[in-house]
C-alpha cells in the first residue's frame, strides 16, 4: 500500500481526502442507507394512507446509520491500520498521529452528522431535525475510535462498538425523545461522553505513539 493509501498527505495536512478516497467502499454504503432510508420515509408519506411499513424501516435504516459509522471507524479505519501497521506509513511521511487521528475521526463525523441532519430534512419533523440524533452520531464516531485504539483487531473492534452502540441505542428510544426537550436530555450525556471518549482516544494514542502501550 502507497503512503496515500494509508491516509498521508502532501507537506504533513490533515489527510481528509486521502481518508475519504481510503474508505470510499464504506462511505458508497453509508449513502446508499441513507438515500434507502430517505426514498422509504418520503414514499410512505406521499403513497401510503396511513404511512404503511416503508417509514418504520426507513427510520430503522436511519437509526442504524450511526452504528454503521461507528463500526466502520472502530475496525477498518483504526484497528485495522493498527494491526496492519499501515498507520507507520502516515506517521512517517510528515503526518502526526496526532493529525492522522483527526482526520479518521474528522471525516466520518461530518458525514455522518450531514446525513442525520438530511434524513431529519426528509422525516419533515422538528424532532428528527433535534440534537439527540447529531448527539449520537458524534458519540458513534469517538467511541469507535477509542474501541479502535484499545482493541487493535478489527473484528473485535468492531463487535465492542457495534453491541455497546446498539445498546445505547435502545436505551435512548426507550426514553421520551418525541418533544425537543426530551431530545436535550439525550443528547446532553451523549455530547459529554463524546468529549470524553475523544479525549480519552488521543491520550492513548499518545502513548501508543510513544511505545508505552504494548
Amino acid at each position: 500500500m502507497s503512503a496515500v493509501g494509508a491516509g498521508a498527505a502532501p507537506g504533513g495536512g490533515v489527510p481528509y481526502r486521502h481518508v475519504l478516497h481510503q474508505h470510499r467502499a464504506a462511505l458508497r454504503t453509508a449513502l446508499a442507507l441513507a438515500a434507502l432510508a430517505a426514498a422509504l420515509v418520503a414514499g410512505g408519506r406521499l403513497w401510503a394512507a396511513d404511512g404503511g411499513w416503508g417509514p418504520t424501516v426507513g427510520q430503522a435504516l436511519a437509526l442504524g446509520l450511526p452504528l454503521f459509522g461507528g463500526m466502520q471507524v472502530a475496525g477498518p479505519m483504526v484497528a485495522g491500520e493498527l494491526a496492519s501497521g499501515t498507520y507507520k506509513l502516515a506517521w512517517t511521511q510528515g503526518v502526526t498521529p496526532a493529525r492522522w487521528l483527526a482526520a479518521k475521526a474528522a471525516v466520518p463525523a461530518g458525514v455522518l452528522v450531514a446525513l442525520t441532519a438530511g434524513l431529519g430534512w426528509v422525516h419533515d419533523s422538528a424532532v428528527a431535525l433535534g440534537p439527540a440524533p447529531v448527539a449520537y452520531a458524534l458519540f458513534a464516531v469517538a467511541f469507535g475510535v477509542l474501541c479502535g485504539l484499545l482493541v487493535r483487531r478489527t473484528t473485535g473492534a468492531m463487535a465492542l462498538t457495534g453491541a455497546t452502540l446498539g445498546v445505547l441505542l435502545l436505551a435512548g428510544r426507550a426514553q421520551p425523545h418525541d418533544t425537543f426537550a426530551g431530545q436535550l436530555t439525550l443528547a446532553v450525556p451523549l455530547v459529554a461522553a463524546t468529549a470524553v471518549a475523544a479525549g480519552a482516544a488521543f491520550l492513548l494514542l499518545r502513548r501508543l505513539s510513544r511505545g508505552d502501550v504494548s
